[in-house]
Parts: C-alpha cells; sequence; structure tokens
C-alpha cells in the first residue's frame, strides 16, 4: 500500500494533472492530496489543506472524522482573562472563551512530559501529576496515555524524552499542557451548517 501511494504522488508531480482521490484515512489523505474535503453522512464538512483541518476544526463530526486523539467532553465557565474547564475529575485552564458544555481539544504533541522533581520549574498553568496507563510505538515517536484526575490524555513523546524520563507502565510522571493548546468547541447537538463548507485556504 506505501508503494502504491508513493507511485501516485511520484505520477501526480510528474504529470501535474488534477486527480480526485476518495479514502477513509486521513493520514493518507494528508499524504496523497493537497487539499481535501471532509464528508460526514452526505454533507460536505469542510476544504483545506490538513494541517489547516486539524488546526482549526470546529464541527464535533469533523473532530471525529480526523481522529483526533484528545477529544474530551467538559463543562467550561470563564473565570478572569482564561477558561476554566471541568473534565470528569480534572480542571484546567483554557485561553479560549466558552461557556457551558463543550469539546475539548489537545493534541498529543502539545502534552509535555517532565520528571516529578521538575514540577516547579514548569511555566505551563496547566501542570498535573499523571499515571502512564499504556504505550504505543508509533514510529518515529511514542503515543504515551496517561491518567490524571481519572482523565486519559494522550502525549507524543520523542525516544529521547521516553529513555531520559524512563517512560513505562505503571511510572507516575508530570504532564502540562499550555492554556493555548487547550481548544474549545461549543457542544451543539445535530448542527448543520447551512451555507455549505468553509474553504480554509485557497
Amino acid at each position: 500500500r506505501e508503494e502504491l501511494q508513493s507511485f501516485m504522488k511520484r505520477l501526480h508531480r510528474d504529470l501535474g494533472f488534477t486527480a480526485i482521490h476518495v479514502t477513509h484515512d486521513i493520514i493518507e489523505a494528508g499524504y496523497l492530496g493537497d487539499r481535501i474535503a471532509v464528508m460526514s453522512d452526505g454533507e460536505l464538512l469542510r476544504v483545506g489543506r490538513l494541517e489547516d483541518l486539524m488546526e482549526y476544526a470546529s464541527d464535533r463530526r469533523l473532530v471525529e472524522v480526523l481522529g483526533q486523539e484528545n477529544v474530551l467532553r467538559g463543562f467550561a465557565r470563564r473565570e478572569g482573562t482564561l477558561t476554566s474547564v471541568r473534565i470528569g475529575g480534572l480542571e484546567i485552564k483554557s485561553a479560549y472563551d466558552a461557556d457551558g458544555e463543550v469539546l475539548v481539544l489537545i493534541r498529543p504533541e502539545d502534552v509535555y512530559v517532565h520528571h516529578p522533581d521538575d514540577v516547579g520549574r514548569v511555566s505551563a498553568r496547566n501542570v498535573l501529576r499523571a499515571i502512564v496507563e499504556d504505550l504505543e510505538h508509533r514510529p518515529p515517536v511514542y503515543m504515551v496515555s496517561f491518567r490524571a484526575g481519572g482523565v486519559i490524555l494522550r502525549s507524543s513523546v520523542t525516544k529521547q524524552v521516553m529513555e531520559e524520563f524512563g517512560v513505562s507502565r505503571g511510572r507516575e510522571l508530570v504532564i502540562s499542557v499550555k492554556v493555548t493548546a487547550v481548544r474549545l468547541i461549543p457542544e451543539v447537538k445535530g448542527e448543520r451548517n447551512p451555507d455549505g463548507p468553509e474553504v480554509l485556504s485557497e
């Protein structure tokens, strides 16, 4: 399959033709396509580059199709310049403005791992003690599942960090997330966009 994808990409590059490729694999779509159209239940949700779709996802169905790792349900309330979000037994801060029920999106690469002794030197507002629940090798990184306050958060961890902190199942470490990395999407069930898809980039 990987060889076929490489062949198709070379063919498109060398001949310069326009092609439509249909797939359920978002990674494959990002590798082969310059622009991606995301569909769900027969409706065109968004059109744009993969990085833009990932960065600016603002619809629950779009988030599900894109398969983002940390998608949690929470309750938000504004407190001064930040928003406090309760997710089960966990409370974190976000720079996004929201009130009420929300979807919480945190990219695995935005969940940083620290040694417990370094907790006082971490500048992020969200600093959590967490237990390594599970880990999976996804070359070139590891996807590590942490449990903090009864909530599972996944972090994309390099081999160097794995070795430096001795990341293994059952180990207690510290994780941090910046407030700007905690994205909030208001929960509006059954909402559809009457104006059609949003084009994120030309």
